[in-house]
């Protein structure tokens, strides 16, 4: 989340995000493909839902139920963890986790963050954030 707010308080732009999120990987190691990555794309998401609350489309809406991207969004924005850790793997086509280049998911999301981000104050989206998503909570 830190690294979040970071990169949208400086207005970064996307070659910055793509270095931040590649220095991420690479420091992370072999917890990105399993844990680091899923929880990144989760982050996004979140300031993503947060976003849409502040700019007034409060609701997420996918047009069919096969819309992958925007049924992420909405199990973020639900709480539906579960839900959204299978979408997300069903974006990156299960499994490309230690690709040298930005996931599928990852891609996606920020196409839609960072020109959202511009038309909103990040203030107000900090304080519109869904529940964060623990999985240490969630395991069996």
């Amino acid at each position: 989340m830190t690294k979040v707010v970071f990169l949208l308080a400086s207005e970064a732009e996307p070659q910055e995000w793509h270095h931040e999120i590649n220095e991420m990987q690479r420091t992370s190691g072999e917890t990105w493909g399993r844990q680091n990555a899923s929880l990144f794309d989760y982050t996004v998401g979140r300031f993503i839902v947060a976003a849409y609350r502040d700019t007034g489309q409060y609701t997420l809406a996918a047009e069919s139920p096969t819309e992958v991207l925007p049924s992420y969004l909405i199990s973020i924005q639900n709480g539906t963890h579960m839900d959204a850790m299978a979408l997300r793997e069903t974006l990156n086509d299960s499994g490309a986790e230690n690709a040298s280049s930005l996931l599928p998911s990852t891609t996606q999301l920020l196409s839609i963050l960072l020109p959202l981000s511009k038309q909103v104050r990040l203030k107000n989206v900090i304080l519109a954030l869904p529940l964060e998503y623990e999985p240490s909570s969630h395991s069996s």
